[in-house]
């Protein structure tokens, strides 16, 4: 490949390149350019000479592995929404970390480890076969068949919006904010439908373990919920008695059927964002990704400790 004092030249139509200048003209690399030094590297680009140095081919090297990254990271959020519309909690711990300690955050606090596990896992299973026992007793087209009919009348949905993603220097953590419009359907009968808005913000840290990119911790701040063909001031069904803060779902009691199950609280109560009232102030939480070189030299998400 050459010293890294020694240029390499390829034969390469690049429309990024002016007059003399280089393929790489800045720390980071629009996709197009990428792509057309990428096909330069790989030889499918003719026409024009362009000079790249070790150093340059290095630097190409880590922005494509930065690329490679982000998008691996947008999947595993999009794969972990997807298991959450459908109810499969069990399905989305997989995509967390096998080696680290993990932690969850919402409004009221932080649930680690196996806290996290009970709340959002051993709850969910508890609370849907009860919920589909008492949909099966109000609406005889509905059988009391669990693996037939899990989570029937239920979807709740997440889009992914304005994702923000630094990859570390080192490659080996990122972090990501993403903000999150949302619905949450249901049925109390099995009869008629419910609905309820849910806007929500994701801080989250990512790890590679063995290859792939593992959520480690998540922050989930709850701009608001409220019932369809509400106001803001409605509180979310379930919510405490008294609750005005719209604080999304970790203070809501248990739906219909499933009352006599106890919701596990956080493992650190601690409160790390306020949901909308008339008289917030409006306030970055999550803050937003910064770049940094390791994890351990920067903020972390769903942290209660402070």
């Amino acid at each position: 490949m050459g010293s890294r004092n020694t240029p390499i030249r390829f034969h390469a139509h690049v429309p990024c390149a002016r007059g003399r200048r280089k393929v790489v003209h800045s720390l980071r690399v629009t996709l197009p350019c990428l792509a057309l030094a990428l096909a330069v590297i790989a030889g499918t680009a003719s026409a024009a000479t362009v000079e790249l140095g070790q150093s340059e081919l290095d630097h190409l090297r880590r922005e494509a592995h930065t690329a490679r990254d982000v998008q691996e990271i947008q999947n595993l959020m999009a794969r972990r929404a997807m298991l959450h519309s459908i109810g499969h909690n069990e399905e989305e711990l997989e995509l967390w970390s096998k080696k680290r300690e993990i932690r969850w955050a919402q409004n009221a606090g932080c649930w680690i480890g196996e806290d996290y596990r009970k709340y959002y896992v051993d709850i969910n299973f508890a609370m849907q076969k009860a919920q589909l026992k008492a949909l099966a007793a109000a609406n005889p087209a509905i059988a009391d068949d669990y693996a037939a009919n899990r989570y029937i009348g239920q979807t709740v949905l997440h889009i992914l919006s304005t994702p923000l993603i630094e990859v570390a220097e080192d490659g080996q953590s990122a972090k990501g904010f993403w903000y999150t419009p949302g619905v949450i359907l249901s049925t109390a009968d099995g009869k008629v439908g419910e609905g309820v808005n849910m806007w929500e913000r994701y801080g989250v840290d990512f790890v590679r373990e063995d290859g792939h990119w593992r959520f480690l911790h998540i922050e989930v701040i709850t701009d608001f919920a409220y019932p369809f063909g509400g106001k803001l001031s409605d509180p979310m069904p379930g919510a405490p008695s008294g609750d005005a803060s719209n604080s999304g779902t970790e203070g809501a009691a248990p739906g219909p059927g499933a009352e006599g199950l106890v919701v596990p609280g956080p493992t650190i109560r601690r409160k790390l964002g306020e949901s909308y009232t008339p008289t917030r102030v409006p306030r970055m939480e999550p803050r937003l990704p910064e770049p940094y070189s390791t994890l351990g030299e920067t903020f972390e998400y769903a942290d209660c400790r402070q």
